[in-house]
């Protein structure tokens, strides 16, 4: 593999870039434009003399190169040397001459084409390939630039679009405010108050909240299906239950119409991966206003969410 360095080939080729003229440049970027092995269009006078000082340009900017001991291709150095000064030497004359008689760019270009049918054969394929990788040089830094201006206007049309939030995110900040707000009031005869349990169910970024003791306001729909997903372990009422009153807000509003479809969605696998979080006042005294914490669902919601597969937050839980 050739050198790519500065004194390898790639070095080479952009010191001859970085001193091409105007009228050089152009035609590589004019021939960079076509399409692969498109023949470019037949120039005027003045297009095509432009095109061959370009060429004898590029000549004598290698043969510098060449002379100073640096690569233009992986090919024998010493043959570049001598074909590259036949094609300056043969060039420079027949230009020059052109010029001083006033003889038609027509006749010029007859010449330098039987020139290259002879002596100039070699000379002449050597400088053809040296403006064939200027040209691929150029069509290739033409396709970057346009790759990443696509990838920059990608990049840019992203960040305007605001980020959508993952469930688990917004499962989190509804925990948050939950655990901001006050707690019921308190009453020395009650182990367990209404509303001071709160359950949040995150469904493709929609919220379902329940708290406790909602009593009769559970739907005939939950309470008809929860007794099939539990085994009772101990004394446990569905309408005593945040998790339970949250689900149901889901239920009603998802429309199920019945335990029996809502049993055989959860079948299907319609309610896996649902995330449910549930927040416990605990502490609260006549004298202090508690403090709201994560905790682990009781046994039976364990029950009932494994089966349908509803995954609870318990990240930080208190039991």
């Amino acid at each position: 593999m050739a050198d790519t360095g500065t004194n390898g080939i790639d070095g080479t080729l952009r010191r001859i870039e970085q001193r091409l003229t105007t009228a050089a440049r152009t035609m590589i970027e004019q021939r960079a434009q076509l399409a692969a092995g498109a023949q470019p269009p037949a120039p005027s006078d003045a297009e095509a003399l432009a095109n061959v000082k370009s060429r004898l340009e590029i000549a004598r900017y290698a043969l510098n190169e060449v002379r100073e001991g640096n690569l233009i291709s992986d090919a024998d150095p010493g043959a570049h040397f001598a074909w590259l000064t036949a094609y300056v030497r043969e060039l420079t004359a027949r230009v020059a001459e052109a010029e001083a008689t006033g003889g038609s760019v027509a006749q010029l270009r007859t010449a330098l084409q039987q020139w290259a049918k002879g002596d100039g054969a070699d000379p002449g394929r050597l400088v053809a390939a040296l403006v064939d990788t200027l040209v691929a040089r150029e069509r290739q830094r033409v396709a970057d630039a346009a790759a990443a201006a696509q990838a920059l206007a990608a990049r840019q049309a992203a960040a305007r679009q605001p980020r959508v939030r993952t469930d688990e995110e917004i499962l989190q900040e509804a925990i948050r405010r939950k655990r901001a707000e006050a707690g019921p009031a308190f009453d020395p005869d009650q182990r367990r108050l209404p509303g001071d349990v709160k359950s949040v169910l995150v469904v493709n970024g929609a919220e379902y909240h329940g708290a406790n003791g909602r009593g009769g306001q559970l739907s005939a729909l939950t309470l008809a299906l929860v007794p099939q997903l539990v085994d009772r372990l101990e004394k446990w009422t569905e309408t005593g239950c945040a998790e339970v009153a949250a689900l149901d807000r889901y239920l009603v509003q998802a429309n199920f119409g019945s335990a029996a479809a809502a049993m055989t969605a959860i079948d299907q696998g319609a309610l896996r991966g649902m995330l449910i979080g549930t927040v416990c006042l605990y502490d609260r005294t006549a004298h202090h206003p508690g403090t709201w914490e994560v905790r682990t669902p009781c046994e039976q919601c364990q029950q009932w969410l494994k089966r349908a597969g509803i995954v609870a937050y318990t990240k930080g839980a208190r039991s």
